[in-house]
């Protein structure tokens, strides 16, 4: 499986850590790699899972035709789950400069890509306010890469998953501007999700289903415990290397008990990038979908 280092990894980290991979008969074997570069690999059964988030990139692996089938929910926003806040320089609120969403369009803001979930957060910003979104303006950097950005005047803010949101406010260079779930187009948005590639599922179907029970018994502890408690917040910190009262202060993720996914936001997101020219053909989202083992594990 490919992953990152990531807070938004816990029921993987919960369910690698608790020993549910090895009680299932998985000897799971993990390799640092972005979502994007990991799709290829997957598609091609280099990969057998991997962790994606939803954007350009996916939606263009749909429309290459890409082997691989999104399988479950691997983080939402919802209320109080907004963790891929937009982030401001402090100074920024602190003389008054930014207060109102369309202040934004006054500022350099960044995102991670075009066509990335952070700039259609942006742009949902700036639609609640009525501003016109002009994505020219944008400047796009790795979110590690925003904080010193962010503390040289080089950005004025950036879109800035946790942790990185809550480390800025730490180090005094950031405020959390707007959380996600603030934005009434983004409440149940789904950000991330778990992806099989299809050699997986057709030559190891079995092992594909315990996979799954596995990382469904992660989803269930991260619930059970609280995303804050010290039984989570210490496979986090062994896992992504953060700080625990880092872990503690950061917005947590919203992962859904039953795993399933919300198309209809992934859809909006694919209308919107199709209206914008980031992607050239509207693909049918339905056909990648495959919930069959969420629905399966939910029944253990």
């Amino acid at each position: 499986m490919a992953y990152q280092p990531f807070i938004s990894y816990a029921p993987l980290f919960i369910a690698m850590e608790n020993g549910y991979f090895k009680e299932h008969g998985i000897d799971l074997e993990i390799t640092f790699l972005d979502g994007p570069r990991a799709m290829l690999p997957a598609s091609r059964g280099d990969l057998d899972v991997i962790g994606g988030s939803i954007g350009v990139g996916f939606f263009n692996s749909v429309a290459q035709g890409l082997d691989f089938k999104v399988v479950a929910d691997k983080g939402q926003i919802r209320y109080g789950y907004g963790y891929v806040p937009i982030v401001i320089r402090k100074a920024l609120w602190e003389n008054g400069t930014v207060r109102l969403y369309r202040d934004l369009a006054k500022i350099r803001i960044s995102s991670n890509s075009p066509g990335s979930f952070g700039m259609y957060q942006y742009a949902m910003a700036l639609e609640e306010a009525g501003v016109p979104y002009e994505h020219e303006k944008l400047k796009y950097l790795d979110p590690p890469k925003c904080v010193n950005a962010l503390t040289t005047g080089a950005i004025d803010a950036c879109w800035m998953p946790e942790p990185w949101a809550t480390r800025a406010e730490r180090l005094g260079v950031g405020r959390i501007f707007v959380t996600t779930d603030q934005l009434n187009a983004m409440k149940g948005y789904q950000v991330a999700v778990v992806i099989y590639s299809g050699k997986f599922i057709r030559e190891r179907r079995n092992l594909a289903q315990e996979w799954m029970k596995a990382y469904i018994r992660g989803v269930r502890f991260y619930h059970e415990k609280g995303p804050v408690s010290d039984a989570v917040v210490s496979i986090l910190n062994k896992y992504t290397k953060v700080e625990p009262d880092v872990i503690r202060a950061a917005i947590p993720v919203y992962f859904v008990p039953d795993g399933s996914v919300n198309l209809d936001s992934v859809k909006r997101f694919q209308e919107w990038c199709f209206q914008r020219g980031f992607v050239k053909e509207k693909v049918d989202l339905d056909k990648v979908v495959d919930l069959s083992f969420i629905r399966a594990a939910m029944q253990q």
